[in-house]
């Protein structure tokens, strides 16, 4: 207790100093945010050390590894084998091969059929890809389509009621521009055959756009999660305490802890995934819950005393449980960086470090804003001195009865750990609100 009074005199005593230093580390670490980067590569969650990821790698590097995607064509009913949805056809596998750094199209259409005429072994396109589709060749096709088991469930659907283009394409080195090259092209290819054959339905789906889809993910975190998280924090402090200007400068801290962490995954290179995306929400939340923590004893401390001797008070009896509970977290994320795949690394660093400074943040910040607010009207908290003492007493005079209840609903939920599955499927990372897995699922 007498080190904690002599830090917390030293902080108070040295606060503005303190607050400068701050604030220039804190302009520091927001230039990297402009540095950040969101990765489309599903291989980012795999790192060098991987032996199955070296081996794709080598692969690549020696035969120039290709990458697919898949276009479903669901042609009006009745209609999969007339002339003018195979004409469609036609044109769309022709329009397929402009498509930025395609290496080959497998389309029903220019798939190449071999048979035995006496002695000779005749090779040819069931359709030719130029030639002008007549009733007599539409009927042939339909006679051998559906009895190829190279066409069956790839380019033609069990039930022959929709049809396949695969699409072969090479990327060079700087992947995340050509696979964003790539799905705009395809995605107007898409749109303009929308146009021209209205009746029409079109589904997409391959690795690229599962890519594209996770940093899609990853930014919608960002922009949408961390601020709804923000707002959330906000109206429950603005609810259960009991100072407008203490949420106010509370607020200041945890968005000072999060521009931090943003900025350090900036400035260290690290690109984002949808995993490492949500990283500034636990800090955001473990720095709320410290600035809870000296909240509180300050607003019972005015009763006492005001002024410096409140602050003092409630930061020298916070202290050292507000830092051994945010260094030991930090050390526990740290413990990521023993796991396999990068994106979880990373996740660690980025949280210890915003831990660290939004610690930094409260001991600085949060007391100097709270010397302002000693005079301030503070309003009935919801959660009172009295009713908190009576619920403690509760807890205390029937210690056996919830000892007793949590034993079992700790048994009775660890039983639940043999229902835990494992699941690797890229689709169901995603819900329905996106368009790869509505396309996944249908073509599924």
């Amino acid at each position: 207790m007498v080190s904690s009074r002599r830090v917390s005199k030293y902080i108070l005593r040295n606060n503005k100093v303190l607050i400068i230093a701050l604030m220039f580390v804190l302009g520091f670490l927001a230039l990297g945010i402009p540095k950040l980067q969101i990765s489309s590569d599903n291989r980012s969650f795999f790192s060098g050390d991987n032996q199955e990821y070296a081996d794709l790698k080598a692969l690549d590097e020696t035969y120039s590894g290709s990458n697919s995607l898949l276009i479903m064509i669901v042609p009006p009913k009745d209609t999969v084998f007339s002339v003018e949805t195979l004409e469609a056809m036609q044109r769309m596998t022709a329009d397929t091969w402009q498509i930025p750094y395609v290496l080959r199209v497998d389309s029903p259409i220019n798939y190449t059929h071999s048979y035995a005429r006496d002695d000779d072994i005749i090779i040819e396109p069931l359709l030719d890809e130029f030639d002008e589709i007549t009733k007599q060749s539409a009927i042939r096709f339909h006679e051998l389509a559906p009895s190829l088991p190279e066409l069956r469930n790839r380019l033609l659907d069990e039930n022959q009621s929709a049809y396949g283009l695969n699409i072969q394409v090479v990327l060079p080195d700087n992947q995340t521009t050509e696979r964003q090259e790539i799905s705009n092209f395809v995605h107007d290819l898409v749109s303009a055959w929308q146009g021209d054959y209205p009746d029409f339905e079109f589904r997409l789906t391959g690795v690229i756009f599962g890519g594209l889809t996770l940093a899609k993910v990853a930014l919608d975190d960002i922009t949408t999660l961390v601020p709804m998280s923000l707002l959330a924090v906000i109206i429950l402090f603005v609810l259960l305490l009991g100072s407008y200007r203490a949420v106010l400068i509370s607020l200041c801290v945890i968005v000072a802890a999060t521009i931090a962490t943003f900025g350090y995954a900036g400035w260290t290179g690290v690109v984002l995934t949808a995993g490492t995306a949500i990283s500034p929400l636990s800090v955001m939340v473990l720095t709320a819950g410290s600035c809870v923590h000296i909240i509180l004893s300050w607003l019972r401390g005015l009763g006492v005393s005001s002024g410096p001797v409140t602050v003092e008070n409630a930061l020298t009896d916070n202290l050292g449980a507000v830092t051994v509970t945010n260094v030991t977290t930090a050390v526990g994320f740290l413990g990521l960086n023993f796991a396999q795949s990068p994106p979880l690394q990373e996740m660690g660093n980025i949280v210890a470090f915003g831990l660290m400074f939004g610690l930094s943040a409260t001991f600085i910040i949060l007391p100097y804003g709270l010397l302002f607010c000693g005079k301030a009207k503070v309003r009935r908290m919801f959660f009172s001195s009295s009713l908190m003492n009576k619920i403690a007493a509760g807890v205390i005079n029937r210690h056996r009865f919830y000892f007793v209840t949590f034993v079992f609903l700790i048994l009775a939920a660890a039983g639940g750990i043999t229902k835990i599955g494992f699941d690797d499927s890229i689709i169901r990372y995603f819900d329905d609100r996106y368009e790869f897995r509505r396309d996944a699922d249908a073509i599924q």
